[in-house]
C-alpha cells in the first residue's frame, strides 16, 4: 500500500492516517465486549500500526542521502527499540494504578495528540523553508545587481 504511492507527496498523510486509524481501533477494542469483534478490531489496529511504521521508514529512507542512510536507519532502529520499553513501563504503571480497561481506553488518545503536535510543527517548519526558498534576501539582491553592473 505504501510502496504503491511511489514518490507522491501524500506519504505523510498516509503515515498520519495510519496512526489515527490505529488509535481509533484500539479505543474501540477497549470498549468492545464481544470476542469476535475484539479480534477484528485488534487486527485492524495492527494494520494501522504497520501502515504507520512502513510509511515512516519509507519517508526516512527516501529523504536521506545514500551515503548516510545506514547510519540514519541505525539511529531509527535504536530510537524505535528504545522507546517501546519506556512506553510499556508507563502503560504498566498506569494499569496498576487505574486498571487495565481504563489504561487501554486512555492510551489511544496519546498517539493522536503527539502525532497532531509533531505534524503541526513539521508543517510550520516546511512553511518556513518554502518561504526562505521563494524569497531572496536584500544582500542577495545587492550582490545580483553588482554583478549585472560589471
Amino acid at each position: 500500500f505504501v510502496a504503491s504511492n511511489g514518490n507522491s507527496y501524500n506519504k505523510n498523510s498516509i503515515m498520519e492516517g495510519g496512526i489515527y486509524f490505529f488509535s481509533l481501533t484500539v479505543f474501540l477494542f477497549a470498549l468492545s465486549k464481544i470476542y469476535w469483534l475484539s479480534l477484528i478490531l485488534i487486527m485492524l489496529a495492527g494494520m494501522g500500526m504497520v501502515t504507520y511504521f512502513s510509511s515512516c521508514t519509507t519517508l526516512i529512507q527516501s529523504s536521506v542521502d545514500d551515503s548516510i542512510r545506514g547510519r540514519v536507519m541505525g539511529i531509527w532502529a535504536l530510537i524505535f527499540g528504545g522507546v517501546i520499553p519506556i512506553g510499556s513501563m508507563l502503560t504498566g504503571i498506569y494499569a496498576q494504578k487505574f486498571g487495565l480497561p481504563a489504561t487501554v481506553q486512555m492510551s489511544p488518545f496519546i498517539c493522536p495528540i503527539f502525532t497532531f503536535t509533531l505534524s503541526a510543527m513539521d508543517k510550520k517548519q516546511n512553511l518556513k523553508l518554502e518561504i526562505k526558498e521563494q524569497y531572496v534576501t536584500i544582500d542577495e539582491l545587492t550582490d545580483l545587481t553588482k554583478q549585472d553592473v560589471r
